[in-house]
């Protein structure tokens, strides 16, 4: 097979990106078409790690051949709208759609065929607590505009994320229990005093809620990520793990929708040292 349009143009404009934009994601699709070899990605790929300006801080994704796939990249996509069944080891990305059904602008779409802000940020929680980035498709018209409800989904997302966003940028899966059925998932971090910190993401609103893998010590302490009051979760030791009490909240003090937060200090099974791998 003739690689004259690799050569004359693919790969021209990859160089030319890398080095003229800086850029520090490089997402490459149009895999299936061929293998590896015809696209030249091994030699492209070397160089992108080793001796481009951006060697240092760039990552890339896994289709650069019908063949790579969710085999090699700083992280895999594996398909779109991919959602592993458990925590990967190697960090992943769900590449999602907010049109259930299409990538692009589809004048046929209705109410019912776009997921709600509550499916979105389920998925989102679901996907961080697994180790993986949450990438989301907004298909706009011919002119530019976008979709009023894809508008309002991104505004929810943001208003979600101003309030909750430490618990999802710069961490990390919680590998001795990364959920806890459809209703709990968690993701880890490091607080500015240098303690650790667990989140639990709850999708669903209870009065109690137990979690069967935190294990408590005297120091252990709870918190409502974005409540701003001195009414805040109480919880008591209970079968190895621990049962929080929510506080009944109006709606004029409750932090956010659809997905609550709570972040939970001085357990004795988390591992600082994971968080620096």
């Amino acid at each position: 097979m003739s690689t004259k349009f690799v050569d004359a143009k693919t790969m021209p404009e990859l160089y030319e990106l890398v080095e003229k934009y800086k850029v520090e994601v490089l997402w490459s699709d149009g895999d299936w078409e061929a293998s590896a070899d015809y696209w030249k990605s091994k030699e492209f790929l070397a160089w992108l790690a080793t001796n481009s300006s951006v060697s240092e801080t760039i990552v890339w994704n896994d289709r650069w051949g019908k063949e790579t796939r969710c085999k090699h990249g700083s992280f895999w996509n594996c398909a779109d709208r991919y959602m592993p069944n458990s925590t990967m080891g190697h960090y992943f990305e769900s590449c999602m759609t907010l049109d259930k059904h299409s990538w692009g602008a589809n004048r046929r779409s209705s109410a019912k065929d776009y997921l709600t802000t509550q499916e979105v940020l389920y998925k989102l929680v679901q996907t961080i607590s697994r180790n993986g980035n949450f990438l989301v498709n907004v298909g706009p018209s011919a002119d530019g505009t976008i979709n009023p409800i894809m508008v309002d989904r991104l505004l929810e997302m943001g208003n979600w994320l101003t309030v909750n966003g430490e618990a999802v940028y710069s961490t990390r899966s919680w590998p001795e229990c990364s959920e806890q059925g459809d209703e709990v998932f968690y993701t880890r971090s490091v607080n500015r005093t240098g303690g650790d910190v667990l989140y639990a993401f709850l999708t669903k609103w209870k009065a109690a809620v137990t979690l069967a893998c935190p294990k408590t010590t005297a120091s252990t302490r709870v918190r409502m990520v974005g409540l701003k009051t001195e009414i805040q979760p109480t919880f008591e030791q209970k079968h190895g793990g621990m049962t929080i009490h929510l506080p009944a909240l109006t709606p004029d003090i409750i932090p956010c929708q659809h997905v609550w937060v709570l972040a939970i200090e001085g357990l004795q099974n988390l591992d600082a040292a994971f968080l620096e791998a």
